[in-house]
């Protein structure tokens, strides 16, 4: 599947596989969008209509009003006081770059905020005292200031990043402090997170228990998706040893997929292991030979090779 992805959920979706486009449209001109869980859910509809079987005698249902979401709740204007002010995005207690502001005020019960990238959504507080925003249903946390009060709140995406770069930095026990602003969140952001962080804190096995945890309750592919993110993430900032870390950890917990040995490749390369950059996008090859970023590195380390100096050894092709 393919697809692309417009303002308020507008989508163009190609199966070829199945011989399905799905189209779906949103009046933004007036404001409108369609909610991201129920743009998945016309998906799966839409597939499940396509590859089962035909129902004997199918009907036309009425449409019905969904249920509301538990989680939009109503709270009084003394709780919601707390959450109103204009906030940085992310928070800067989180050591990630500035990306914005986000606004909230109070209305009708819950709050309105206002993001400076993302836009307007209404925000509910919960009893846990977490908030959630509509539309995607992203729980976000309080993030508190180094002088106390409110610095903002963010996701579970943020608060990963914001740990990582922590931890990157070998400031283990800021890391660790981070991640617990997200409580027992089981996301896959955080639940990544927690691996990658015990794996630079010396903790190896640690880290493997923690990732094969992860891949246990999410999609293996997102999480070693997720994972290779973390090591990208320290890869751009210059971390390439840390990233190296990161990315063999993924490698070990996903060593048939072919990405995992292409960014340990990357690693390598940025830190001179030539033979040992070599050896990874070989095995990446192998895994995948339509891989052209891993081919394309391949040829620009045999370009570069001193005159006189052999260039990388073709190596075996790794067991499928």
């Amino acid at each position: 599947m393919f697809a692309a992805l417009g303002v308020g959920n507008q989508m163009i979706a190609v199966l070829p596989g199945i011989d399905v486009v799905i189209v779906n449209r949103a009046d933004t001109y007036h404001r409108q969008a369609t909610p991201t869980k129920a743009l998945l859910d016309l998906v799966e509809q839409v597939i499940g209509a396509r590859v089962s079987a035909p129902v004997a005698q199918p009907r036309l249902l009425p449409l019905e009003d969904p249920p509301p979401e538990p989680w939009k709740t109503t709270a009084g204007t003394e709780r919601l006081s707390g959450f109103v002010g204009r906030f940085g995005a992310p928070p800067p207690p989180l050591g990630l770059p500035a990306e914005g502001t986000v606004s909230f005020t109070a209305h009708a019960g819950h709050l309105v905020g206002v993001w400076e990238r993302e836009g307007t959504f209404a925000v509910y507080l919960q009893p846990d005292g977490t908030l959630r925003q509509e539309d995607s249903g992203d729980r976000l946390f309080s993030v508190p200031g180094e002088k106390g009060g409110l610095a903002g709140v963010a996701n579970a995406e943020d608060i990963g990043r914001g740990a990582l770069a922590a931890a990157g930095e070998g400031r283990d026990g800021r890391a660790r402090e981070i991640l617990t602003l997200a409580g027992d969140d089981a996301s896959l952001p955080v639940a990544t997170s927690r691996a990658v962080i015990a794996l630079l804190g010396g903790d190896r096995e640690g880290a493997r228990r923690l990732g094969r945890e992860a891949a246990g309750r999410h999609p293996p592919p997102a999480v070693e998706a997720t994972v290779d993110r973390a090591g990208q993430q320290l890869l751009q900032t210059g971390k390439s040893d840390v990233a190296r870390l990161v990315f063999e950890l993924n490698t070990e917990l996903f060593p048939g997929a072919f990405n995992t040995w292409n960014s340990l490749g990357e690693a390598c390369a940025a830190l001179g292991r030539r033979d040992d950059a070599a050896r990874f996008y070989e095995r990446s090859l192998a895994l995948n030979p339509d891989n052209r970023r891993a081919r394309a590195a391949l040829e620009n380390l045999r370009e570069a090779v001193p005159p006189g100096r052999p260039g990388p050894a073709k190596l075996p092709q790794a067991r499928r």
